[in-house]
C-alpha cells in the first residue's frame, strides 16, 4: 500500500488550482452565453428579421419579466424622454449612455434600440411611409404597447426612433410628461455615415 501525504502548502496549491479551473470554466460559459446573445439578438438584419421567431420569443420573455416586476413595483412620477434625431447622428450611443442609469428604462435594449422595432409597433411605425409627417398614427395604441416594455419602477422612460423627429408635437400631446433631446450633425458627416 502506498501512502500519499500532502503537506498543507501542497494541498493549498491544489485547492487554488481547482478554484482557478472553476473560475475559468465559469467565465468561458458566461462568454459563450454572451456570444450567443450577441449573435442571435444584437446582430440581426433588422429590415428582414424584425418578425423572426427568435425576436418574438425574446420580446415575449421581456414583456413577461417586466409585467411581473411592474405588479410589485411602480413609480407614480414617471418622465418620458424622447431622443429626436435623424439617422446616423449618434442617437444609439446617447441611448446606451442614458440607459446605463439605474433610473432609466429603455423600451428596446437590443440592436438599434428603437421602439419602432418592437413587435406590433413595427407594423405601424416601421412601414414604408415612416418618414411621412402627415401619417395618421394612433398614439394611444403605441403608448399602450410601449408601456409593456418600460420598467415602471424606474423614473424615466426612454424612447429613440428616428422618425419621431417628424412627430414631436403629436408625441407631446399623447405623452403628457414628455421631454425631448434633439441631436443634429454636420450633413456631410451624416452622409458619410450612410456610405
Amino acid at each position: 500500500m502506498i501512502e500519499i501525504r500532502i503537506s498543507w502548502p501542497a494541498s493549498w496549491q491544489i485547492c487554488c488550482f481547482f478554484i482557478a479551473i472553476n473560475v475559468f470554466v465559469t467565465n468561458i460559459y458566461e462568454l459563450y452565453i454572451l456570444k450567443v446573445t450577441v449573435l442571435y439578438f444584437c446582430r440581426m438584419n433588422y429590415v428582414n428579421k424584425l418578425g423572426s421567431a427568435k425576436r418574438l420569443l425574446y420580446f415575449f420573455g421581456v414583456r413577461q419579466k417586466i409585467a411581473a416586476k411592474n405588479l410589485f413595483y411602480s413609480n407614480s412620477t414617471n418622465q418620458h424622454l424622447f431622443i429626436l434625431s435623424p439617422p446616423f447622428c449618434g442617437s444609439t450611443l446617447l441611448n446606451e449612455i442614458i440607459s446605463s442609469s439605474n433610473n432609466v428604462s429603455c423600451n428596446n435594449n437590443i440592436g438599434l434600440r428603437e421602439g419602432q422595432h418592437l413587435p406590433i409597433v413595427k407594423d405601424i411605425l416601421f412601414a414604408e411611409d415612416r418618414w411621412n409627417a402627415r401619417k395618421e398614427i394612433n398614439w394611444g395604441v403605441i403608448h399602450s404597447i410601449w408601456n409593456k416594455y418600460w420598467d415602471k419602477s424606474k423614473g424615466v422612460f426612454l424612447e429613440k426612433s428616428p422618425p419621431n423627429i417628424c412627430r414631436a408635437k403629436k408625441i407631446e400631446n399623447e405623452f403628457k410628461t414628455a421631454k425631448f433631446i434633439c441631436l443634429i450633425r454636420n450633413p456631410y458627416a451624416q452622409v458619410e455615415g450612410k456610405m
